[in-house]
């Protein structure tokens, strides 16, 4: 059952859905296109407040230019929180899901070709 579900998270996350942990231990999928800022948790009522395109992202500034980032604009920066499951948009809108297992220290935008540094 499990390998069916994180198939279906899989293919979910590739469509553009994110990923929202509660502290109630429900993790939410919400589409991207959902148009709200926060949604109500169905478990436990509290509010979460869906990533923006900025939220958790800071630039870095014009001097930090990588060679691969193909819009030519030094790369956003995201700030981990936990060590769990998280999601972030990039500057251009698209969702950017990061695993428990995420170890690296950048990760490409797929829709845009940005690079964004992981802390």
């Amino acid at each position: 059952m499990d390998k069916f579900r994180d198939i279906g998270n899989l293919i979910m996350a590739t469509g553009g859905f994110l990923f929202l942990p509660c502290e109630c231990g429900l993790r939410m999928k919400v589409p991207q296109t959902l148009g709200k800022t926060s949604v109500p948790c169905p478990r436990c009522g509290r509010i979460l407040i869906l990533p923006s395109v900025t939220a958790g992202v800071t630039h870095q500034g014009a001097e930090v230019k990588k060679k691969d980032d193909p819009t030519g604009e030094p790369p956003s920066v995201y700030e981990r929180k936990s060590e769990g499951w998280e999601s972030f948009s990039c500057r251009c809108g698209y969702p950017i899901h990061l695993s428990p297992l995420f170890r690296s220290t950048a990760v490409t935008c797929r829709n845009c070709g940005r690079t964004i540094d992981i802390r």
